[in-house]
């Protein structure tokens, strides 16, 4: 992803998909979306990781496409 693109992405409005707690247990992944140039969704599974991103224009599909994400950083990991 070109550097310039990354840094307009990183002052953009990012709305958060998934929930920070849930039952007592702690969840450290992150899903978030913008629709800011263009629309991307953006994952990490932790604090440690890089943000990973791809494209997504519509919102509906940003959990979906965030998931995957996470899971191929949890399949990096192993």
């Amino acid at each position: 992803m070109e550097k310039a693109l990354l840094e307009k992405l990183d002052r953009c409005d990012w709305w958060r998909l998934n929930r920070r707690v849930n039952n007592k247990q702690i969840i450290t992944e992150v899903l978030e979306w913008t629709y800011h140039c263009g629309g991307y969704v953006r994952a990490k599974i932790d604090d440690t990781t890089a943000w990973s991103y791809k494209r997504c224009q519509n919102a509906k599909h940003a959990k979906s496409l965030g998931n995957q994400l996470i899971y191929k950083q949890k399949k990096g990991r192993t």
